[in-house]
């Protein structure tokens, strides 16, 4: 005998959905607004289903197995159901479910999940190359073009905050098609957008080509790469999360010295010749993220409903989103990761001219950012292998990492006339940044379920694309009237305390549990 287990949350949204696709048409009786009814009378085995379930608008009552102490449990012995409309006859939704521990879930932490999650490596060194070099970019193109330090270090914050930004594009063409498809088209993108900045004549093109197509491509990529990860993996998902993540500190750590070093051997606009390269693998890698059975399944729950009622999808979709931001934990995650992203990237921008500036030459200052790099990886594993602990609470491991950074950047400012300043600093911000990534999706799921965490991430990535946006252009235009790197840097730190705070205030709110499909309620 099959049961299905439908929690809280999925019951919500989806009834949430519905009701939205009603309100549209027309109002009905509130006394008996949907029916549930079966697509057959017989399950698998022959035996009798239950029929006729009068679903009511209280969630709380849309349950049927009363238990002791007052709890209820959602459950079914069906493959499948129908939610009708018993007033309107023109919205008729059909919603498939599986048995999701049976079926759906029967491929994850197995087999060709260790492929996806290898691909999902190399997408992440490629991306963590251009993300945490940008102010190596940066220098390249002051080389290049000549320009101010506020016009050019437009090109990076647009890089930086259109991979944050885009988070919802990406959700949504996840949702829609694959992860797969959004991954390859991230690829073709980064190839048009460096070899569009190797043959710019002016930083005006540049910041089109480097700055916005370039940005959109790791949008594209960033977003599906870690919902890939959620779609294959369960048990292991944590620890698949860190590995995958690490991959960003890897690209630090190779492609700070190795641009460098392109950058006098082949000059300026060889170096981005030689990256679209590079950045072409990512289509080679999201050709091996074939979508699981799980994805498969979540884009059946969608596409169910969206299909039947394709004039008012979009209106549901936003509405759906709207939902999950107003969820007091995702927004509050939504408010860090704009405050932290604020802070980091102006950090990353200005790291090579700060060093410079201090005396030390400019492969010195690769080589110690590229330090922070190989510590990364270290950081984003320990933490994956740590937030598997029921005893370590995640919420709290991912503010804790932004307050050292933040308390370290304000010491290493005070002590940076000491070249072993510099490498306690940047050992110390490889091990405690990285793991602000690997936590994002754990600390997302105690609050949303898994179905939605394409949205709660996207949204989240679009808060901390607006902080990559204004930080770094406000700091470059901070510098060009004067101001000190010094000045930049504390600054800069503060935000990212800041956003450890809001980020930790999430611990009062209540958690659900994404462990288990089923869950229990108090009536």
């Amino acid at each position: 005998m099959n049961v299905l287990y439908y929690s809280r949350e999925e019951l919500r949204s989806d009834v949430n959905m519905l009701d939205d696709v009603r309100d549209e048409r027309e109002e009905i009786d509130d006394e008996e607004r949907f029916k549930y009814s079966d697509n057959s009378d017989k399950n698998e085995t022959g035996e009798n289903c239950e029929t006729g379930v009068l679903l009511h608008t209280d969630i709380e009552n849309r349950t049927e197995n009363n238990l002791p102490n007052g709890e209820h449990k959602c459950q079914r012995n069906l493959k499948s159901k129908v939610y009708t409309d018993c007033k309107d006859t023109n919205i008729k939704v059909k919603y498939i479910t599986t048995d999701v521990t049976n079926e759906a879930e029967k491929d994850m932490d197995t087999g060709w999940a260790w492929a996806v999650l290898l691909a999902s490596f190399g997408t992440s060194c490629i991306i963590g190359g251009a993300l945490y070099t940008i102010g190596i970019i940066q220098a390249i193109l002051l080389d290049l073009f000549n320009g101010d330090v506020s016009t050019t270090s437009l090109v990076g914050a647009l890089h930086t905050s259109l991979i944050s930004i885009t988070g919802p594009v990406s959700s949504a063409m996840t949702d829609r098609f694959s992860c797969r498809v959004a991954i390859v088209l991230s690829g073709f993108l980064y190839l048009a957008g460096y070899l569009g900045t190797a043959f710019a004549p002016n930083i005006e093109v540049a910041i089109l080509t480097c700055g916005v197509i370039s940005g959109l491509a790791g949008g594209l990529a960033y977003t599906a790469n870690m919902v890939i990860i959620s779609f294959y993996f369960k048990r292991r998902r944590h620890l698949a999360l860190g590995i995958s993540s690490s991959g960003l500190g890897i690209g630090l750590f190779i492609f700070a010295p190795t641009l460098q070093f392109l950058r006098d051997y082949y000059g300026p606009r060889g170096v981005f010749i030689l990256m679209a390269g590079v950045f072409l693998h990512i289509v080679l890698f999201g050709v091996i993220c074939v979508p699981s059975r799980f994805e498969l399944v979540t884009q059946q729950r969608r596409n169910n409903i969206y299909k039947q009622v394709t004039e008012i999808s979009m209106c549901v979709l936003i509405k759906s989103y709207i939902q999950t931001l107003f969820n007091k934990g995702i927004f509050c995650y939504c408010i860090s990761t704009f405050s932290l992203c604020l802070g980091v990237y102006v950090m990353y921008m200005f790291y090579p001219e700060f060093i410079i500036d201090k005396g030390y030459t400019a492969y010195e200052a690769a080589n110690l950012i590229s330090i922070s790099g190989i510590c990364n990886v270290i950081g984003r594993i320990l933490s994956g292998i740590m937030v598997n602990f029921k005893r370590v609470n995640g919420i709290v491991l991912f503010s804790l990492t932004l307050f050292i950074v933040a308390i370290a950047t304000w010491f290493y400012v005070m002590f940076s006339d000491y070249y072993v300043a510099h490498v306690i600093y940047f050992v110390l911000l490889g091990l405690f940044i990285g793991p602000s990534a690997v936590l994002q999706t754990n600390v997302s799921l105690k609050f949303i379920p898994v179905d939605n965490i394409s949205q709660a991430i996207g949204l989240q990535l679009s808060f901390a694309g607006v902080g990559a946006i204004i930080g770094p252009v406000l700091a470059g235009m901070f510098v060009d009237r004067g101001g000190s790197y010094e000045h930049v840097l504390i600054t800069a730190a503060v935000f990212v305390f800041l956003g450890g705070v809001a980020s930790f205030v999430t611990v009062c709110f209540k958690q659900i549990d994404n462990e288990s499909q089923e869950i229990l309620v108090k009536s």
